[in-house]
């Protein structure tokens, strides 16, 4: 009756090499119980002999502190800090002026690379804004072919690990802007040559906003007309979200600088959304 009680908890336990040692232990406790005849100092010691299981069990780690190590509260805690991603900050289709727009695979207002210009960094004024410090960004754009001349908008959004990287950007792109106004450039495959003007506006988006408006004419061909582009860029926060809107020649100035403020205001107001 002694062994059937007392064996089973002992043969669970292995050496280091991974053989039983349920033997051990069997021969051990035999040699206790003779001993615990014939003695009664024996008797006392006998406890020491066989371990109690409250010994054995404290050997296996709680459960609450391998849980603890991976708190859910700081996994969430990580996801509220993280910006908001730029592709979630362009304007949509439906915030564009009526139906009929054209999503376009250039989203781009501006060429990647220097331009042949008298003035090269005029023209692709905005890629200023892209520096080594952001950390994200995303761009859209549409046509209008429905009218009597193409129209254009596209949308752009930055990401910048902080406020204070995302104004020192704006704060050299507002620099730049400001050093360009007017300049020549030419179609080198066609040697056609344009004058480009430049000015800025006033737009009251966002937190702080560069907006210009520029004209592009031919300057040989003085009849043909000025196509304008009007330009909103803004920060809110760590972002920095632009706007283009380009009607072609009909349009008169304030109705476009009207219609990109109009633009500008619904993509900061996705910004301001984002960021809280």
């Amino acid at each position: 009756m002694l062994r059937r009680l007392a064996w089973p908890t002992r043969s669970a336990f292995r050496d280091r090499s991974g053989r039983s040692i349920g033997a051990a232990v069997t021969a051990l406790v035999v040699m206790s119980l003779l001993a615990a005849c014939s003695s009664e100092s024996s008797t006392a010691e006998s406890p020491t002999v066989e371990p109690s299981p409250t010994t054995v069990s404290s050997t296996i780690p709680a459960p609450t502190t391998t849980s603890a190590s991976a708190s859910p509260t700081t996994s969430l805690s990580v996801a509220v800090a993280m910006p908001p991603a730029a592709q979630k900050l362009l304007l949509s289709a439906a915030q564009l002026p009526g139906a009929g727009w054209t999503p376009q695979s250039d989203t781009d207002p501006e060429a990647a690379e220097l331009q042949e210009t008298t003035q090269p960094e005029c023209s692709n004024q905005s890629w200023i804004l892209r520096g080594a410090d952001m950390t994200d960004m995303a761009g859209a754009s549409w046509t209008f072919d429905a009218a009597a001349e193409v129209e254009t908008i596209s949308s752009q959004a930055v990401v910048y690990p902080d406020a204070a990287a995302a104004t020192a950007a704006l704060a050299s792109y507002r620099d730049l802007v400001g050093r360009c106004t007017s300049w020549q450039s030419v179609l080198t495959s066609k040697g056609y040559t344009y004058a480009e003007t430049q000015e800025m506006f006033n737009a009251p988006v966002g937190e702080e906003s560069v907006a210009r408006q520029t004209g592009t004419s031919h300057v040989r061909l003085t009849d043909l007309p000025t196509f304008r582009m009007y330009w909103v860029t803004s920060r809110v926060g760590q972002t920095i979200v632009q706007v283009t809107y380009r009607p072609g020649s009909l349009l008169g100035t304030d109705q476009g600088r009207n219609q990109a403020l109009e633009l500008a205001s619904s993509a900061g107001s996705t910004a301001e959304n984002r960021s809280k």
